[in-house]
């Protein structure tokens, strides 16, 4: 019998990601692990695809705030800026206690793709000020 160091459970963010991955190919875990890779995922430019494909069908499946400015995030980074504006414009209508975090992250994203986005984002909050 050999003992198990607890240290050895804890696995690396992209291990976790890989694993589940790997879960979300049973058809039963699919919805649980797409839910977990959608807070774990990075918002980088790596995979960006495969991201957007995640991130749309979490979303479709129980909508809210961290997985609606998610998503507009990985728009962005796909080049897919008019898309993400407008959900960005919706999503500050439907969740505008959440903007100015999202706003707090956007300016820790050096991604050029981002500016135009943090730009829109800002302008909003000045126009709810303004209201």
């Amino acid at each position: 019998m050999t003992k198990i160091d607890g240290a050895n459970f804890w696995l690396a963010p992209q291990q976790t990601i890989n694993m589940l991955h790997t879960i979300s190919k049973n058809p039963i875990l699919t919805p649980s692990a797409e839910l977990m890779l959608t807070a774990l995922m990075p918002t980088t430019k790596n995979s960006i695809e495969e991201k957007l494909e995640i991130t749309t069908r979490t979303f479709q499946r129980n909508p809210d705030s961290y997985k609606v400015y998610k998503q507009i995030t990985f728009l962005a980074l796909n080049n897919q800026i008019d898309n993400a504006v407008k959900l960005l414009q919706q999503a500050a209508r439907a969740y505008p206690d959440k903007l100015p975090r999202y706003i707090q992250m956007l300016e820790t994203i050096p991604d050029a793709e981002i500016k135009p986005l943090l730009k829109e984002a800002e302008g909003l909050i000045n126009r709810q000020s303004n209201s």
